[in-house]
């Protein structure tokens, strides 16, 4: 017997689907159960365990791979594959498939289908043969969105929580405290803060701080979720204490120990892993009365309405109380003891096997299979269209980027060139009255030259004149001084 897993939920995200399918294969290791199994690992982001058959594949680019659900036949061919299950959506082509649903959170709040995970998520439904779901709600929402799924083909199969969520002990929770600056009581809030369409609901406890001084003595820690508060969180925060952490599983399980409560307001989920952890660390916890999470909390949690503030610092102050606190954890102890991951992996792994030897009696829908391949090969080739038309399209963008850009470039270029011009009329002007200037310059230039001229013959005769009168001045004085006998030296 072979069953092939394949392995993509680890590559998308370390959240709680990844946390369930790492606990599923841990425990089926301890269990021997591990030895029917081949993983695919894609872009070697799947657990490393021991005893586990692993199939390499590169990173999956549902751009380019999603579709070809024919890779991975081939991988069951070659196995010879009695059943194939994905951690999330992928199918092959005719080898039978057990799927898992966490939950229906896209079809009940509303998103957009026809992405593409979850239109893979409705193929997958389409094709699987038996189905788990983790609560009893989301069988039901399962059964409600999707008519051609049948009743008898549905198992209600609940998650289990770790052993490491356990009470951590005075030190260990002081320690933890210290290594994440938290110094003053707190309230814990884990996972995503708003998610799709806001649904995880963070908004109304960030409000209830708002609302009541005595809460805003208290610090808020938010485990995961985005690395920085979202900026409607934030305006809400101006005098909120807000301490974002990404912990270890050890040190989250010293933060549900510590903490006032968890609370956790999500409008819908599929399961509410958190919530059970929490209760079996002996924190009490505050969550919304809808989806599954009754399921999970039963008697032991308080309820309050998604939308409603006062409830909610209502319920903030009542979990203070000492007597009402001892008696959530109390509770919350007894209830944790329910959900076992022992008893999720065990029957998860005999519903595999009798769905196997269930389609060993049973005909093969080679109808079904063919319009599968059709249907596959069909998407193949839209998927080829649409990459195509996305080229083109990006293309078109880059041509109309570049005329734009020239257009821009012209506009510039005429605007330039008509200051030139008015430059160059200026400067052709300058020239000319300098030209006029140069002539005026020169025509006094040839009148000075004219002048100099006649100066400089002026200047000879003078001085021709000026001899003469000396010469004739000496034979004056000669006759002169002859007339009166005095000797001229």
């Amino acid at each position: 017997m072979k069953i092939v897993i394949d392995g993509i939920f680890f590559q998308i995200a370390d959240t709680g689907i990844a946390r369930v399918w790492r606990t599923l294969l841990e425990k089926w290791c301890d269990s021997g159960f591990i030895e029917n199994i081949v993983l695919i690992d894609r872009g070697h982001t799947a657990p490393s365990l021991p005893g586990v058959q692993y199939y390499h594949l590169p990173p999956f680019n549902y751009q380019e791979e999603a579709l070809f659900s024919g890779k991975l036949q081939d991988i069951c061919n070659q196995f010879n594959a009695d059943l194939f299950i994905s951690t999330y959506y992928t199918t092959p082509l005719y080898t039978p498939s057990v799927l898992i649903i966490h939950d229906m959170i896209p079809e009940v709040i509303g998103l957009d289908l026809s992405e593409f995970w979850w239109r893979e998520k409705r193929y997958a439904i389409v094709y699987a043969s038996q189905y788990i779901t983790v609560s009893r709600n989301t069988a039901k929402d399962l059964l409600k969105l999707c008519p051609e799924v049948k009743a008898s083909q549905v198992n209600i199969i609940h998650n289990g929580v770790d052993s490491i969520f356990s009470p951590a002990s005075a030190a260990e929770i002081a320690a933890v405290k210290y290594k994440f600056a938290i110094n003053s009581p707190y309230l814990l809030l884990v996972g995503s803060r708003l998610s799709l369409n806001q649904y995880k609901n963070a908004t109304i406890l960030f409000q209830a701080f708002q609302a009541s001084k005595d809460l805003q003595k208290l610090t808020l820690v938010c485990v995961g979720g985005e690395i920085i508060l979202e900026s409607e969180l934030a305006a809400l925060a101006s005098d909120i204490n807000v301490c974002l952490v990404r912990p270890t599983d050890w040190e989250l399980r010293c933060l549900y120990s510590g903490a006032i409560a968890l609370v956790y307001p999500s409008l819908y989920e599929g399961f509410g892993l958190p919530i059970l952890e929490a209760m079996a660390c002996d924190c009490p916890v505050i969550t919304c009365h809808n989806s599954s999470l009754p399921e999970v909390g039963e008697d032991a949690v308080i309820y309050v309405g998604g939308q409603d503030v006062v409830e909610m610092v209502a319920a903030l102050e009542k979990v203070q109380t000492p007597t009402i606190r001892n008696e959530l954890i109390a509770r919350g102890k007894e209830q944790a003891k329910k959900f076992s991951w022992w008893t999720t992996a065990t029957k998860i792994s005999q519903l595999c096997l009798k769905t196997i030897e269930d389609n060993k009696n049973r005909p093969q829908k080679q109808n079904f299979t063919a319009l599968w391949q059709d249907f596959r090969e069909c998407q193949v080739e839209e998927l080829k269209h649409r990459v195509l038309l996305g080229e083109l399209e990006w293309k078109n963008a880059e041509a109309n980027h570049v005329i734009d850009h020239l257009q821009a470039h012209n506009h510039n270029m005429a605007g330039r060139n008509a200051q030139l011009e008015v430059e160059n009329k200026t400067l052709i002007e300058q020239i000319e009255r300098q030209n006029l200037q140069i002539i005026q310059l020169e025509t006094n230039n040839q009148v000075l030259q004219i002048e100099l001229e006649t100066s400089s013959q002026q200047i000879q005769e003078l001085s021709n004149t000026k001899k003469t009168i000396k010469r004739l001045c000496k034979k004056a004085l000669k006759k002169l001084f002859a007339f009166t006998g005095t000797k001229i030296h």
